[in-house]
């Protein structure tokens, strides 16, 4: 890591007197390490969202197949209460930059809701098994 070779070159020129020359070797170390931390932040902000955006697909991929089932007259009440929550939530655009307003509104609605949206996806599924349909 190149923090640690500066601080070793800094403990050097401690060692040897040269006090100006190990704090500059210091403030090189402590640059690499924010360098370091903002790549690291950067990386858990992008895993993160590309994380949200594959629950999105997924979500979506489910919306369909309820929406499929209601059309054709094989959906129940699980999946009724799926399709309206759905239709409340904001969607990502990806032609927007990920900081957008429209995309902080969908990836909030994620965080809020992932948990009641994926309950309302398996009650559908199981609903679907059992061969419920509304009357």
């Amino acid at each position: 890591m190149i923090a640690d070779d500066f601080l070793a070159e800094a403990k050097v020129q401690i060692d040897a007197g040269d006090h100006a020359t190990a704090d500059a070797y210091l403030n090189a170390a402590s640059a690499a390490i924010s360098k370091q931390k903002q790549a690291a932040r950067t990386e858990a902000v992008r895993a993160a969202a590309q994380a949200a955006l594959d629950d999105f697909d997924r979500i979506e991929t489910a919306r369909r197949l309820c929406r499929f089932a209601v059309d054709t007259g094989h959906g129940g009440r699980a999946t009724l209460r799926f399709l309206r929550a759905m239709e409340q939530a904001p969607k990502p655009d990806l032609h927007q930059p990920i900081t957008s307003a429209a995309n902080a509104r969908a990836f909030a609605w994620h965080t809020q809701n992932r948990s009641n949206i994926h309950d309302l996806i398996h009650e559908a599924a199981e609903e679907s098994a059992q061969g419920s349909r509304l009357s």
